[in-house]
């Protein structure tokens, strides 16, 4: 597909759902920049480039957050794994076997493991 062609079709999506009307714009800014239509992105673009990157970073942050919770849940202890002195929740003793852990954590992250454990110990 030629380039005007991807640049019409951005532009026709935009008009008709207007809440993917930003998105195309920073893929139409991406596609310019690597198809060399434009050599330097305006300092507008690079500005919007730079929130999405640091938006994405916050969103992936927050997930690697959030799993590491569960799998401390997993394996009860503190989400600092009592890495932390001074963590709020556990003051840097909320290591792994400190608490009761969550069954179901523990049916997802840990269950998987052992049973590959006794697989292989069962074939040697």
């Amino acid at each position: 597909m030629d380039p005007q062609a991807i640049t019409e079709l951005m532009h026709e999506l935009g008009k008709s759902d207007p809440s993917l009307a930003k998105r195309l714009e920073l893929m139409q800014t991406l596609f310019e920049r690597y198809s060399g239509a434009r050599s330097q992105p305006s300092e507008v673009e690079q500005r919007q480039l730079s929130h999405a990157r640091v938006r994405a970073l916050h969103k992936r942050g927050r997930a690697l957050h959030a799993l590491c919770a569960r799998l401390a849940d997993a394996l009860g202890a503190c989400a600092c794994f009592g890495e932390n002195p001074k963590c709020r929740n556990c003051s840097g003793n909320g290591r792994p076997g400190v608490r009761d852990p969550d069954p179901r954590a523990f049916e997802v992250f840990v269950m998987p493991a052992l049973e590959r454990l006794n697989q292989t110990k069962s074939t040697e």
